[in-house]
């Protein structure tokens, strides 16, 4: 019997911890499905390069937020970000690594 895998209904994806690691796989398994990202870290220049791989590679629409959820300021940010409308998020990632 041939298995099918489906593609889930979501549109856009918010990935915390999307520079490195399970945030990474994550995003690029979503992208691999369709789904546009919204990648999030506080390294900048790891988050660009993935996102231009990922929108080059499946051909999505990605955005880059570089953001130290631990700063009020940053994690402010993101929230003001998961609740845009005009490009509404409708699957929240959050993994992000724990710092000693």
């Amino acid at each position: 019997m041939e298995r099918t895998l489906r593609k889930p209904g979501w549109a856009r994806a918010l990935v915390t911890g999307g520079s490195a690691g399970i945030g990474e796989a994550l995003a690029r398994a979503l992208a691999a499905r369709g789904t546009a990202l919204v990648l999030v870290a506080r390294r900048q220049e790891p988050l660009e390069r993935l996102a231009a791989e990922l929108h080059a590679s499946h051909d999505l629409e990605t955005e880059v937020l570089s953001a130290d959820l631990t700063d009020k300021t940053d994690l402010a940010q993101v929230e003001s970000r998961l609740e845009e409308r005009q490009r509404p998020i409708d699957l929240l990632v959050n993994k992000r690594r724990q710092r000693d």
